[in-house]
């Protein structure tokens, strides 16, 4: 009996295997066992209710006994683990008694925050005084479970760690008046008055991010080391740059870079080979020159949006670049080949896509041959099987075309097909869904790609037997879809309530539905 009992919805476990039948089944001498609750609260109410350690009516704890209990442990020995709730206990939460915490027997407490229960060592907190600086409630930012001190704060965890000469000052000199919610801003903050003093360079309208040039390495500001040689991210020195003296360039304070153009504005003018200033040349130099001289430009149409290479290469810039124009900007090869465009008989470019490139490359002078086009190899609409002995004409009656679908080109086809009937049966108007190229028969299609493969009994049904007033337009939801009759006719035993997915207990195998292999010995997975 105990093993048939392993088979049902209920196994028993534990303790529950030495209790006799009739204390759960109440209707044990008529032999009625189904109806009986699988709830722990319906045997173990008297338990629940009376339990006092805790009081489980008082603290509002689940009648699912199976949340804190082993029924394989004696006397309800409880399985509750803190450390699966939303609080896990450690350090020295975890020698604490229950009730430190859950008082009067409330255990549906919910954690928000360490201030909830030690609000009182907070506001008692002097050093540093955490009420008058406004510390944040959150204890675990700086302390652990083990002990308040030491405290686990660390200013490198924070948006301004500390380093260098900072490391040797006392908390107070920057947290005056006991304020920890100071927000960086940058040195000027703390400094204002040492760079107002400074005279070697005066540093009148300089920027007020120290860090630029000083490091916290270093007392009293001196030296400052990312100084000499002019090795600032801002402006670094190279070449001839790295020999002037500083007041050749900071003729007024500190400057702020904006382009080569700033200081080179009268050799920019002065350069007519090519001519800059008529040819609207950018004026960031750097563009086409080093530091190290203005000649040799290092210019190379190769880094910008229309590389030379082919016949291009074999033009002068002036064939392009007209009226001294150095600021085109490439839209497509019809820029310049338009009229070339217009002038080809063969075949028409007539509303052909303006982009030469999708036929012709740069190698070939006069655009002959047009080595992407034979073959149809383009990748718009690559030519094979019975296409590519086609002659353009054949689809390019006027100009160019946009492919958008078979149908596009074989309405005709799709609409003369009976069988099975295109049209009524709504097919799908992408014709390689079926269909190749070489021809429309034999068709490809296989049922095994779709959502429904057939198998077994239904592998000898006709297509029509399922896809009646021909409609191939099914769209597969389960058995029930074709068999709700058989299952509402079914008598041994009856289908009554039985789930809809008749798969549960039945294969296609077997003819009429009999046998259904997967009842015997209950091995569905529903209810071993």
């Amino acid at each position: 009996m105990l093993q048939k009992h392993q088979m049902t919805r209920f196994p028993l476990l534990g303790r529950h295997q030495s209790v006799s039948c009739v204390s759960c089944h109440k209707n044990f001498s008529e032999h009625q066992y189904a109806g009986t609750p699988t709830a722990c609260v319906a045997c173990h109410k008297d338990a629940y209710l009376s339990a006092r350690n805790p009081e489980h009516i008082a603290g509002g704890l689940s009648t699912d006994c199976s949340t804190c209990h082993n029924p394989t442990k004696g006397g309800f020995g409880t399985n509750f683990n803190h450390a699966q709730s939303n609080f896990p206990l450690s350090g020295r939460h975890a020698a604490l008694q229950c009730t430190q915490c859950h008082a009067n027997n409330n255990f549906q407490l919910t954690f928000s925050d360490c201030y909830q229960c030690h609000a009182q060592t907070f506001a008692e907190v002097k050093n540093p005084d955490h009420k008058g600086a406004n510390f944040p409630h959150n204890c675990a930012q700086c302390h652990t479970t083990t002990a308040f001190k030491p405290s686990t704060f660390s200013h490198a965890a924070t948006k301004y760690p500390i380093d260098g000469q900072h490391k040797t000052l006392q908390c107070a000199q920057c947290h005056t008046n006991n304020n920890y919610s100071l927000s960086y801003t940058g040195c000027n903050q703390c400094h204002a008055s040492r760079a107002a003093a400074a005279v070697n360079p005066k540093h009148r309208n300089f920027p007020v991010a120290c860090q630029q040039c000083h490091t916290t390495a270093n007392a009293g500001f001196r030296p400052a080391p990312l100084w000499p040689g002019h090795a600032s991210p801002i402006a670094p020195f190279t070449g001839k740059h790295a020999t002037l003296a500083c007041d050749q360039c900071h003729t007024n304070g500190a400057l702020t870079y904006t382009d080569c153009y700033q200081c080179h504005a009268a050799n920019y003018a002065a350069t007519t080979n090519p001519n800059h200033a008529a040819g609207n040349y950018p004026k960031d130099c750097s563009q086409c020159h080093t530091t190290t001289a203005f000649k040799p430009s290092t210019f190379s149409h190769a880094a910008t949006k229309f590389p030379i290479d082919g016949q291009h290469k074999t033009l002068q810039c002036a064939q392009c670049h007209t009226n001294n124009n150095y600021s085109l900007s490439y839209t497509g090869c019809s820029q310049c080949h338009a009229s070339r465009a217009a002038a080809a008989v063969n075949p028409k470019h007539t509303n052909f896509p303006v982009a030469c490139q999708q036929c012709h490359t740069t190698a070939n002078a006069g655009f002959r041959p047009a080595p992407l086009w034979p073959g149809h190899a383009s990748p718009i609409a690559p030519f094979t099987g019975k296409h590519a002995t086609l002659t353009c004409d054949q689809c390019h009656t006027n100009g160019a075309l946009t492919y958008t679908d078979c149908y596009q080109c074989h309405a005709a086809n799709y609409a003369a097909t009976t069988n099975p009937n295109h049209v009524t049966g709504n097919y799908p108007k992408d014709c390689s869904q079926c269909h190749t190229t070489t021809a429309f028969k034999p068709s490809t299609f296989s049922h095994a790609a779709t959502k429904f493969p057939i198998d077994g009994q239904h592998s000898t049904l006709q297509c029509a037997q399922c896809h009646t007033n021909n409609n191939y337009s099914l769209s597969y939801t389960g058995c029930n879809q074709c068999h709700a009759s058989r299952a509402a006719a079914a008598v041994n035993p009856k289908h009554t309530n039985f789930p809809v997915a008749c798969q549960q207990c039945h294969t296609t195998a077997n003819a009429g539905f009999r046998p259904a292999p997967l009842w015997p010995g209950h091995a569905s997975p529903i209810a071993p």
